[in-house]
């Protein structure tokens, strides 16, 4: 192998190398947002905590857009989060954003599906929702039941106290006013644990339903719970219209399967014969391929021997030039059968004593017409 085939066959798989790299880049690869302009949305929040730059935005587990910037709202208060959504989503203005945060403290941004409003456009601005945090709820109902307890504590104290001084006063009726003192204190206590439960279900709930953003959501939850019916009834239907056409399918399959089962046999016995050509195939290949490998070989010897190259390139401008001197003596010869058989008589001795022009000519006889008789 000379240096000139190295190089050429180096710089031919490095050639190749590349474009495949390239079809490989712009196959795969996420070129469609450097010329895709997203919609850019402007997002108020009382809180966003643990919203992040480059975080995902999310509507029914399908990512929509990301976060673009998180910054504080001077005018309104709280925090404006600018993100960017793709256009291809078409969200609506009446979409919700709202934050949800898991439980490793990852926080997400999550639309709800609009469909009654515009789409939205770059520089709209819409209000989103906080989530309830669970750990939060709990921490403020744990401050609410120790200020209960509290309470409890002192209320219980101030009883005994009234206990010491009722006991004191009545002297010989211990026993009887110890058995009521101990029955009211069970009473009261009762009451207390009873009137703690009703209080902290009525703050509860008020802290639920007295918070305008819940009452809102509840509205909402209720205006779309026929819709949400009716979607899910025609869910339903699409299902069983799918099950029925999927059965219907599967009938099909089987009658088009049943014959292949009842020819199985022959078909596996053609595929083995099948098999068998094919590895004979492979054999001969495998052994046409040594045998033009082989280094005395004469495709190797054309390949590597440049000498025999050029000796057969030689060969054949000779041969294209004998051809060419000889079109002429083609020529004449095609002209000169065509004579013969024309003229046959051509070949007597007049024929060959007497000269010709070299081209095709008519016969004398042929030439002077007959005269007519007198």
């Amino acid at each position: 192998m000379t240096e000139r085939q190295l190089q050429f066959r180096v710089g031919l798989v490095v050639i190749i190398a590349g474009v495949c790299a390239a079809v490989m880049i712009f196959q795969f690869g996420e070129f469609g947002a450097f010329w895709r302009k997203p919609v850019t949305v402007a997002v108020h929040f009382s809180s966003a905590a643990g919203v992040q730059p480059g975080g995902p935005v999310e509507m029914n587990g399908v990512t929509i857009g990301s976060v673009r910037n998180v910054s504080i709202d001077r005018k309104r208060g709280g925090a404006r989060v600018i993100v960017d959504l793709e256009p291809k989503f078409d969200i609506r203005t009446d979409a919700r954003p709202r934050l949800v945060q898991s439980l490793f403290g990852d926080t997400t941004v999550e639309f709800t599906a609009g469909g009654r409003g515009r789409p939205v456009r770059t520089g709209d601005r819409l209000d989103g929702d906080l989530p309830v945090d669970p750990l939060q709820m709990v921490a403020k109902l744990d401050e609410q039941l120790r200020h209960t307890m509290a309470s409890f504590e002192e209320t219980s104290g101030q009883w005994s106290e009234v206990a010491k001084n009722i006991n004191g006063l009545v002297g010989g009726r211990r026993g009887e006013l110890e058995r009521a003192v101990s029955q009211s204190a069970e009473a009261l206590q009762q009451f207390s644990r009873t009137m703690s439960t009703a209080n902290d279900l009525f703050s509860n709930a008020n802290q639920v339903l007295g918070d305008p953003k819940q009452q809102q959501n509840l509205r909402r939850s209720l205006d779309a719970l026929p819709r949400l019916v009716g979607e899910t009834e025609l869910t339903l239907r699409t299902v069983r219209k799918t099950v029925l056409t999927v059965n219907t399918n599967l009938e099909n399959l089987q009658g088009v399967t049943d014959p292949l089962a009842r020819r199985g046999g022959s078909i596996v016995g053609r595929l083995d014969k099948t098999l068998g050509n094919l590895e004979l195939l492979t054999t001969d290949l495998a052994r046409f391929s040594r045998t033009i490998n082989t280094p005395d070989g004469s495709l190797t010897r054309l390949a590597r021997d440049p000498a025999l190259y050029r000796n057969l390139n030689g060969s054949a401008s000779s041969l294209s030039v004998l051809l060419k001197n000889l079109e002429p003596v083609i020529r004449d010869l095609r002209i000169f059968s065509d004579k013969v058989a024309r003229h046959p008589e051509l070949l007597g001795v007049g024929g060959v004593l007497k000269g010709s022009a070299g081209v095709k000519e008519v016969p004398r006889s042929a030439q002077s017409p007959t005269r007519p008789k007198r």
